[in-house]
């Protein structure tokens, strides 16, 4: 079990690894773009991990559906979903310690879409590049 556990979460720990990391080492700051490819790379991972935790529902057959496209949609709303989330905890952690991770309402929106095209690029990789079944 902590095998599969790890499968699904080794990509948005790794995501997260890198995020503390580059908060520590400045990254954000001092590399422009940064922190969009850092969303891209969240919502990819977050898609990769989904996949991986469909999978397994699918193995001990605690999912029903078998349709690529359906999964695939599923898999980017469960994107979105966590980017909203992301967004809403750094909202919060702003008010709450006056801190400024969000720097503004543009730059929040382009966070929420940066991470939503990382879990689309994965969900239409996988429905149209050949895969194993």
């Amino acid at each position: 079990m902590l095998k599969q556990l790890f499968k699904i979460l080794k990509f948005p720990l790794l995501v997260l690894v890198v995020h503390v990391l580059a908060t520590v080492l400045g990254w954000y700051a001092n590399i422009e773009h940064f922190d969009k490819l850092m969303h891209a790379l969240g919502g990819m991972s977050i898609a990769v991990g989904t996949f991986s935790l469909y999978s397994l529902l699918r193995q001990r057959k605690l999912v029903g559906t078998n349709h690529l496209l359906v999964i695939s949609i599923a898999v980017v709303a469960i994107v979105v979903s966590t980017a909203v989330a992301w967004e809403w905890m750094k909202f919060l952690i702003d008010t709450l310690t006056g801190s400024h991770m969000q720097i503004s309402l543009t730059d929040t929106m382009g966070d929420l879409l940066a991470g939503t095209l990382g879990g689309t690029i994965i969900s239409l990789a996988k429905l149209f590049l050949p895969h194993k079944k």
